[in-house]
């Protein structure tokens, strides 16, 4: 994964990663494999009453790869991962 690719589409749209949140997606990610699109599902967050969390997930998988209290955060690295999937060139079968 060319992380720093898709850390810069994240920042185009106006949300800048942390270290953190970089580490825990860059993580994940490989581990998440296909080609369904990516989606934001929201979950009841480990803290507060009430309390919302909100995850990138793919397709029908149950693992994410980025967690935020903020809708609009976990929305913008939806539209990032799916955009960046869409530029990345289709792999090549067979060595030739």
């Amino acid at each position: 994964m060319r992380l720093e690719e898709l850390r810069a589409l994240v920042a185009q749209r106006g949300t800048a990663l942390s270290g953190e949140e970089s580490a825990y997606l860059e993580k994940w990610y490989r581990q998440c494999p296909g080609k369904e699109q990516w989606d934001v599902r929201a979950y009841a967050a480990p803290t507060g009453v009430g309390a919302r969390e909100y995850r990138v997930i793919r397709g029908s998988g149950g693992q994410d790869v980025y967690r935020s209290s903020d809708r609009e955060r976990a929305t913008v690295v939806r539209t990032a991962l799916n955009e960046f999937e869409s530029l990345e060139p289709p792999a090549l079968s067979g060595v030739g």
